[in-house]
């Protein structure tokens, strides 16, 4: 008799309906399906396509960043959403004197995180959240338009590079 046992993990990338169909080929055995929605422990780069940009989010590729590219928008009603599970999350990106303040939301609750430097800082860990219940969260980065107390009117760029979920 062929027996075997199975553990399949599944990782919806958005929501939606999934349907997951699993039968025995020849003999039988037992199977465990462990359904998760949202992105796991790792980094993902801003290229990675578990994070959902909205708006004109443009690609800019610099050696110093992580992986090599970096996004970054100026424009009303830009925002970027990760869905994730894990407890911890690290939002990295580049700091600089282009940068404002962007709105970083998670679980529903808002934070402003200033993106401004006198000097470049790649891969700057500008947001970090430890001790987060184990499950799906969802992490929110918005432009907001806001600048740095002192710099230009003008200095509302945001950025984003890589987000590292434990």
């Amino acid at each position: 008799m062929n027996t075997s046992s199975e553990t399949l993990t599944f990782v919806a990338s958005a929501d939606g309906t999934y349907y997951l169909d699993v039968y025995a080929y020849k003999g039988s055995g037992s199977y465990k399906v462990d359904v998760k929605y949202g992105a796991t422990a790792g980094v993902y780069e801003d290229t990675s396509t578990n994070l959902a940009y909205t708006g004109n989010w443009s690609k800019v590729s610099n050696s110093s960043s992580s992986g090599g590219s970096y996004k970054a928008v100026n424009e009303a009603n830009a925002s970027m959403q990760f869905v994730f599970n894990g407890t911890e999350v690290s939002l990295n990106t580049l700091k600089d004197n282009t940068q404002g303040q962007a709105k970083v939301t998670l679980d529903g609750t808002a934070y402003w995180v200033d993106l401004y430097a006198d000097k470049p800082q790649y891969k700057a860990t500008v947001f970090n959240k430890k001790g987060l219940k184990a499950g799906k969260h969802t992490l929110k980065v918005e432009w907001s338009g806001k600048v740095h107390p002192g710099a230009k009117k003008t200095v509302t760029k945001v950025t984003l590079d890589s987000i590292t979920v434990k």
